[in-house]
């Protein structure tokens, strides 16, 4: 698990456009999110495949993973992550990826 959402991360968010492929990490994120739905980690992937459309350029599904993620952060109290959310989420409202 760790390893697909690192790698999905690393697609969807690399500074180095020539490592980035959306529809990869796509597949990837969606790999991860389905094989940690109920898990602690679960607002993290969502973060992290929210990326993954945004870099294919899926807006509105990026948005809407990152409202889930957002919500199950804010559950767990991760305030850090909750924040981290809110911050790609208006990248998201303006048709921007997020990279790092």
């Amino acid at each position: 698990l760790a390893a697909l959402s690192n790698l999905a991360w690393l697609l969807a968010t690399s500074a180095d456009p020539s490592l980035r492929n959306g529809s990869e990490a796509v597949r990837l994120a969606e790999r991860a999110d389905s094989a940690s739905s109920r898990s602690e980690t679960h607002p993290t992937i969502l973060r992290i495949l929210a990326a993954a459309y945004a870099e294919a350029g899926q807006f509105a599904a990026a948005k809407e993973t990152a409202r889930n993620g957002l919500q199950a952060a804010n559950m767990q109290g991760n305030t850090a992550l909750a924040d981290a959310l809110q911050s790609d989420l208006a990248l998201y409202d303006l048709g921007l990826p997020f990279h790092k």
